[in-house]
């Protein structure tokens, strides 16, 4: 028997703790790996596009994110439709094949909001 699906509950709790801890502990930079993610569905996708980026901006202080892409292309595309949403949010993305490289670009981010 493989691994059970993820649920739209899943992945709003998940993302719900990251909020928390980008409100709990002053930080703005997220480190998202997504190689062997599942792709979004299409719930997800907007309910991250929507809800959870515009509010983890505003009240978790939510300003960069730098992913590691995955080499699912559906994984891909779905992450560009929630990343091309956030246009007029004050939040910077930015995609790396290798941690290294996406750990170091954080790094070099402020670590609270500014």
């Amino acid at each position: 028997m493989g691994p059970q699906a993820r649920t739209l509950a899943d992945t709003c709790a998940l993302f719900t703790q990251i909020s928390l801890g980008l409100q709990q502990h002053g930080w703005s930079r997220v480190l998202i790996n997504q190689i062997g993610m599942a792709p979004f569905s299409p719930d997800e996708q907007q309910w991250v596009a929507r809800t959870w980026l515009p509010q983890a901006v505003a009240n978790g202080g939510y300003r960069h994110g730098a992913i590691i892409v995955s080499p699912n292309v559906f994984v891909r595309l779905a992450t560009t439709y929630a990343t091309a949403q956030v246009q007029d949010l004050a939040i910077t993305y930015r995609t790396f094949n290798f941690e290294t490289e996406a750990v170091r670009w954080l790094l070099e981010q402020p670590l609270g909001p500014q």
